[in-house]
């Protein structure tokens, strides 16, 4: 039978990648011990006297149980068999990069690799495919946090040292910006809990953002709070109904500052710093378009026209929850880590015309970290940038170089993915950088804001955008039975978690210190806990507040080298009491919010009934 067959048809016809670099002939060689091995140009993939003792080495220096290990360079795979061959955790991960499609058509034809290529637990990346790469990282970083190995084949570095820089910086970059989302839910978590069972109240009459779709066709110019919108914002006034002006978040200062009311504002942010941006702040006759994470208070004060929609994946639990609960499917918008995000999908939705930002920095352009009028505006001095590793230079809009910083940089490569994929998926319009300022924003063709006005914007859409937020004759009369079972039946859902939480933590507290194993009867009681726990949090309704307590429990309690049985059982037994603990903390947390919700239906209620 063919060495690797599930993979050989994949694989083996192939052509090449266009090459990376100087191009290196491959030469087939026999190792001193009669093992197969590889040269590329000069270089020895493997050790010529014994692959398989050197691989063993390397492995033996490299692997970490539990961890995500990624190895640059398969060559004829024996450091990645030999690192495979030491997993014993489910968590144990080998991500393979090989860049050299030659190298690995030889491997398919040479060596048996099958148990690798057949493993969950082992991933390949083949030929030169680093946006690839990028996603594929992403997709488990998240799940390893900083438990993260990055091993070399020896030589990969002078064959390819471009692509391996690439890669490396692609897996840095990646890394952090997976820690800046990890820490942002962490740091959230309640906050976005409170604003989703707070917001949903209002939700019920607000128009879906599915209502939008698809019904504009002039321009769209989205205004974020870069300092470079200070420049451009009084061209503003010469667009009036000729473009939709759409306000990215806390740019709506600037705006009104300046004179200029956009066509409607969009708020994500749950926390408290930006409710105060918009607190006191005139904004009823501007249509809101808001997450339903987004600070409550924010939705509860503005009495204009107001869109809902939401950041969570349709076929999520909590999305079929939402839509059970609000009889209507409010839409689902892609977004990442700034409002800016959430307004290029906004924008690319609801009109077929062309896309234009302004204030989108992405930079300190002239160390300066908003436009003027911003309330949060801050101005970087010399000995700050100098004396503070978090500030660095990437490329401007200009071919300069502009100074960012981590965060920064996470929303403009998100921004760039997102363009990527209309581009990948047909999408050709005209997507136009006219920020003339901060850094370069890959697959955004730039030009100055006068050009682009008077380019695309010369007709007049007053009456289409004048349209859009116009909501349909609606009955006052509001299904009370509906929310009220609906509410009522999540509180016993979440009393009956607590109580069993408390059982749990109850059984375990008699569990006596110093024990070598946990009883049958110990074990078969909790599991009974445990499925019933499942049942109940299926539906994910407390999707914010619990998203990091498994992700706490399992980095709070790590497996310890050489850790005796009784020392095992302790982390185990202690593991599990702060996961029912922090369950049991989450529940009690998310009832109460249930009740204000259940509170403010009864008002109204009450009120609707006097009338």
């Amino acid at each position: 039978m063919r060495k690797n067959s599930s993979w050989y048809e994949k694989y083996a016809n192939l052509s090449l990648c266009e090459p990376y670099g100087e191009v290196h002939a491959l030469t087939p060689v026999t190792a001193r011990n009669n093992q197969p091995s590889v040269k590329v140009g000069d270089y020895f993939l493997h050790s010529p006297y014994d692959p398989e003792k050197e691989a063993e080495r390397l492995a033996n220096n490299h692997f970490k149980s539990g961890h995500f290990h990624i190895l640059i360079g398969f060559g004829l795979g024996y450091l990645a068999r030999n690192l495979f061959n030491k997993f014993t955790d489910k968590k144990d991960y080998l991500l393979i990069i090989e860049p050299n499609l030659e190298v690995f058509q030889y491997a398919l034809t040479t060596i048996d690799f099958e148990p690798l290529i057949k493993s969950n637990q082992v991933g390949f990346v083949v030929g030169e495919k680093l946006p690839e790469l990028n996603k594929y990282l992403e997709l488990y970083i998240n799940n390893y946090f900083k438990e993260i190995v990055i091993i070399e084949l020896p030589n990969y570095s002078q064959l390819y040292p471009d692509l391996v820089l690439k890669i490396k910086n692609i897996l840095t970059e990646t890394t952090r910006d997976s820690l800046l989302n990890i820490n942002t839910v962490h740091f959230f978590a309640s906050d976005w809990q409170q604003n989703f069972m707070e917001n949903l109240f209002r939700a019920i009459k607000s128009k879906p953002f599915l209502d939008l779709l698809n019904k504009l066709s002039c321009p769209i110019i989205i205004v974020s709070a870069g300092p470079s919108l200070t420049k451009q914002i009084s061209l503003l006034h010469t667009v009036q109904n000729k473009a939709f002006i759409l306000c990215a978040g806390s740019a709506i200062t600037p705006l009104l500052a300046a004179g200029v009311r956009p066509h409607a504002v969009v708020s994500i942010d749950g926390g408290e710093t930006n409710y105060h941006i918009f607190r006191e702040l005139d904004l009823n006759t501007i249509p809101l378009i808001y997450d339903l994470v987004v600070h409550r208070r924010i939705v509860a004060e503005h009495n204009g026209p107001q869109v809902v929609f939401s950041s969570i994946p349709t076929e999520s639990g909590l999305a079929k929850w939402t839509r059970h609960f609000l009889r209507k499917e409010i839409g689902y918008l892609l977004g990442g880590a700034s409002v800016a995000n959430f307004c290029i999908d906004i924008a690319c939705k609801i009109t077929s015309g062309a896309i234009c930002f302004i204030g989108q920095d992405f930079a300190y352009t002239e160390n300066k970290s908003h436009a003027d009028n911003h309330k949060n505006i801050k101005n970087l001095s010399g000995t700050e940038i100098r004396n503070n590793e978090r500030y660095f230079e990437v490329k401007g809009y200009f071919g300069d170089t502009v100074l960012t910083d981590t965060p920064l940089q996470a929303m403009k490569r998100a921004f760039e993915e997102y363009i990527l994929v209309r581009r990948q998926t047909g999408d050709q319009r005209s997507i136009i950088n006219a920020t003339e300022g901060g850094a370069l924003i890959e697959g955004a063709q730039n030009m100055a804001f006068k050009e682009f006005i008077d380019t695309y914007c010369t007709l007049d859409y007053s009456q289409e955008i004048s349209n859009l937020f116009l909501n349909e004759e609606e009955s006052e009369n509001i299904d009370w039975c509906h929310y009220d079972k609906i509410i009522n039946g999540e509180r016993k859902k979440l009393l009956k978690i607590i109580e069993l939480c408390q059982k749990a933590n109850k059984k375990i507290g008699g569990i006596k210190p110093g024990q070598e194993t946990i009883d049958a009867d110990v074990l078969i009681y909790l599991d009974k806990i445990d499925k019933k726990l499942q049942s109940l949090l299926k539906k994910d309704l407390m999707h914010y507040i619990l998203g990091p307590v498994a992700f706490r429990a399992e980095r709070r309690f790590p497996e310890q080298a050489r850790e005796s049985r009784s020392e095992r059982c302790q982390r185990i037994l202690t593991k599990s009491k702060a996961l029912y603990q922090d369950i049991y903390e989450a529940s009690l947390f998310t009832e109460k919010c249930m009740e204000e919700l259940l509170d403010k239906f009864q008002a109204l209620k009450e009120i609707n009934s006097m009338k």
